[in-house]
């Protein structure tokens, strides 16, 4: 079956378009860690994520400013790129890099429901979000909050719009606003 050239043009189009906005959130959150705040809640993550590794795991993390405890989540999550390489900025590429994947579903969810402009346009608002930009690149308890917010709204999204995989889709939304729910009292 042969694609009108139009239908061609758009698809390329919006492959390559795909590519340059996961380049360019590439370099923004891949790149400037030796700007990125490091103080003691970051540290506290660090220390929590070392222990995690070392299977000593912590029941709960540091207490937030309304007073509530925050959840190990992001503690445990923290812990598998320090299991690999034992260094603080293997933390901050694998936060970033979930990140990425945010993007890359975003993309794709936003493109098969409303077309490819509404994808790049959001898409390109998530990826030079300043906001997101800076804090993914911290260890910090909210870092992942708008990382899980994103894959959760965009496979909560695929669910709509693809007529395949629907259970997988809703899976895959409901564990990432689990996630977002339970990396910070924020995303709750």
């Amino acid at each position: 079956m042969h694609l009108p050239e139009a239908h061609k043009r758009w698809s390329g189009n919006a492959f390559v378009a795909g590519l340059l906005l996961l380049f360019l959130a590439s370099l923004l959150r891949l790149g400037g860690f030796e700007e990125a705040f490091l103080a003691w809640d970051q540290s506290y993550l660090i220390s929590d994520a070392i222990e995690t590794a070392r299977l000593h795991p912590p029941l709960a993390g540091i207490k937030s400013s309304v007073g509530v405890y925050q959840t190990a989540v992001i503690s445990y999550l923290a812990a598998l790129p320090w299991i690999l390489v034992p260094r603080v900025i293997a933390i901050k590429w694998f936060f970033s890099v979930l990140d990425l994947i945010a993007v890359a579903v975003l993309y794709r969810a936003v493109r098969g429901v409303f077309g490819y402009r509404a994808a790049v346009f959001s898409t390109l608002l998530y990826v030079t979000n300043p906001w997101v930009v800076e804090f993914v690149r911290w260890i910090w308890y909210q870092a992942l909050t708008t990382t899980w917010a994103t894959l959760a709204f965009s496979f909560l999204l695929m669910v709509v719009s693809r007529k395949q995989r629907k259970g997988l889709y809703l899976a895959l939304g409901l564990v990432s606003a689990t996630f977002m729910g339970t990396v910070h009292i924020a995303g709750l």
